[in-house]
Parts: structure tokens; C-alpha cells; sequence
């Protein structure tokens, strides 16, 4: 009966490490991909705002 009590406990806790791992897993993926986004939109609002100031000043130059 003891041999069938550690097992279980060795699964269990194999389990707990292997769903720790996925956790951590999908919050890192969700995470990045969250802040991810926002420093794309960052950079292209950037690339739009000195497109649109060049363009500006192209126009001023003609």
C-alpha cells in the first residue's frame, strides 16, 4: 500500500511541475504579445509622424 501512495505522490507532483511550466508558458506568450502589440503601434506611429514632418518640409522646400 505505501509503494502505491509514493507513486501517486510522484505523479502529482510531476503533474504540479508540468502545469507550473505551462503556466508560466502562456503567461510569458500572453504577456509579450500583449506589450508586443503596443510597442509596434508605438513605432508606427513614430515612423508615421516623421513620414508625415519629411513630407512637410519637402513641401516647403518647393
Amino acid at each position: 500500500m505505501i509503494p502505491v501512495i509514493g507513486m501517486t505522490l510522484g505523479v502529482a507532483w510531476s503533474a504540479f511541475e508540468v502545469m507550473s511550466v505551462a503556466a508560466m508558458g502562456g503567461a510569458g506568450y500572453g504577456i509579450g504579445r500583449k506589450y508586443g502589440r503596443i510597442a509596434c503601434e508605438m513605432t508606427d506611429q513614430m515612423v508615421q509622424t516623421i513620414s508625415d514632418r519629411v513630407s512637410q518640409q519637402r513641401e516647403e522646400l518647393r
